[in-house]
């Protein structure tokens, strides 16, 4: 299990590191060989930065969920009004060659 662990780790390593990189502001050293480091090693780099951003997210989280309802409503209305407007579906089914029954 430990093998396949780091197996997937290395991948995401290289497919990844950029981005792990602009997300945390950290720069990733590279592991003996040109391998990638080892994850306890980034763990630490990038706990903090980690925290702040999961903290941030839970906090904004919490403030959407404090809504008023009647802002529920209106976003919903909005959309509906955007999803079921015929011109739109006619729009859509004109440039898809579906037929389009009213």
């Amino acid at each position: 299990m430990a093998g396949a662990a780091r197996r997937v780790w290395e991948e995401l390593y290289v497919c990844k590191k950029p981005a792990i990189e602009e997300v945390f502001k950290i720069t990733l050293m590279s592991g003996p060989n040109n391998r990638a480091p080892d994850l306890a090693t980034v763990r630490e780099q990038v706990y903090e930065s980690a925290n702040k951003l999961w903290l941030n997210y839970v906090d904004m989280e919490r403030k959407a969920s404090y809504r008023a309802p009647w802002e529920f409503h209106n976003q919903i209305q909005s959309v509906s009004s955007v999803m079921f407007d015929d011109t739109v579906l006619e729009d859509y089914y004109m440039k898809h060659n579906d037929i389009y029954v009213v």
